[in-house]
């Protein structure tokens, strides 16, 4: 069976440190670093990372809070959490 020519080709790497922890990172193969998706799970957090183009999607969580920020050709909102409090930083709340 052939591969599809119209399917999306992607490059995949792991990386174990014992000082770093565990990175995985896909990224596309025709649009290079427009287009990436990782997850870094690090000795002191856990990063999510989805970017497509101008738009980026980042959520840290660490020892009691999480951290989420939304980037685009608009501006950036973010979302803070911990024990205590939760924190919005935008143009528009509903």
């Amino acid at each position: 069976m052939g591969v599809d020519p119209a399917a999306q080709t992607f490059s995949c790497r792991i990386e174990l440190s014992r000082t770093d922890g565990i990175s995985i990172v896909i990224k596309d193969g025709v649009k290079k670093d427009q287009y990436v998706r990782s997850i870094e799970l690090g000795p002191a957090s856990i990063t999510l990372t989805c970017k497509d183009g101008a738009v980026t999607s980042v959520v840290t969580q660490k020892d009691g809070s999480i951290k989420t920020a939304v980037t685009t050709d608009k501006g950036t909102t973010t979302i803070d959490q911990d024990g205590e409090t939760i924190a919005f930083t935008c143009k528009t709340f509903k």
